[in-house]
């Protein structure tokens, strides 16, 4: 089977010696999807979001991240100036084709991201064909449903009904 490459989606990263809950509740408040915010390695926190409403592309993924952070009220703020790691991290299937994708971030999400002490992180993801991820896939559709189970072309199974971890 031949698997273009493609912008999967945005996730927005964070580490922090603190406790993120309260970051995360006024980021969801300001529309922005959660995927995780918990304890992370040696005691520190982690958070991770998306947008809510995702692109073809990663320049109006940020661009709604950062509307969202620059919002922040005082005491969200000091948690965002506490974390320790702060990435967009852009995500990729690879694949056969085209021959190249090329997508920008424009000099003025560039500028935002650096204002607010963000970094940028490109992740490429492997093409993944096997029976077992086939498996995966057919075991979670029984449990949620069809409608409720999607497909990346990489054979990424992701679940479209279940919001918060």
């Amino acid at each position: 089977m031949k698997h273009e490459i493609s912008y999967i989606t945005t996730d927005l990263q964070l580490r922090a010696p603190l406790d993120l809950a309260p970051l995360a509740d006024e980021l969801v408040q300001r529309g922005l999807l959660l995927h995780f915010v918990g304890p992370w390695q040696n005691g520190s926190c982690s958070a991770r979001f998306a947008s809510a409403a995702p692109s073809s592309e990663p320049n109006p993924d940020i661009a709604v991240m950062l509307t969202a952070i620059e919002a922040l009220y005082e005491p969200s703020r000091n948690l965002w100036v506490a974390c320790t790691s702060r990435d967009f991290d852009i995500g990729y299937d690879c694949g056969d084709g085209p021959s190249s994708l090329m997508q920008h971030l424009s000099p003025a999400t560039l500028v935002r991201m650096a204002a607010i002490g963000a970094g940028l992180t490109i992740t490429i993801y492997p093409v993944l064909e096997t029976d077992a991820v086939e498996a995966a896939i057919a075991i979670l559709k029984k449990i949620i449903g069809s409608e409720g189970v999607g497909v990346k072309p990489m054979g990424m199974a992701f679940i479209t009904r279940i919001h918060r971890h």
